[in-house]
C-alpha cells in the first residue's frame, strides 16, 4: 500500500504520526520528505497545466489585466 501526504510542515503533529501508525501498523515502511514545488504538482495534472498555460498567455497578450497605481497606496 502507498499513501501520499501533503501538507505544510506548520501542520505537522503528534496526531499526524498516530495516523500513520494505524494505517501502517505492524508492518515497516520507509519515510521519504522532501520540499515540494507547487509547479510540479501543476504540471503533472493536464487540467491544471492547460490552465497555467492559458493565464500565462492572456498576460503575455495583456489580457485581464489590473493596473495599480502604487502611488496612491503610499
Amino acid at each position: 500500500m502507498s499513501t501520499t501526504f501533503r501538507l505544510n510542515a506548520d501542520e505537522l503533529e503528534p496526531s499526524f504520526v498516530e495516523k500513520i501508525k494505524t494505517l501502517f501498523a505492524h508492518k515497516d515502511i520507509a519515510v521519504t520528505i522532501y520540499e515540494e514545488d507547487e509547479t510540479d504538482r501543476i504540471r503533472a495534472n493536464p487540467e491544471l497545466h492547460q490552465r497555467l498555460m492559458e493565464a500565462i498567455d492572456r498576460v503575455d497578450r495583456g489580457e485581464g489585466l489590473i493596473k495599480v497605481d502604487l502611488d496612491s497606496m503610499k
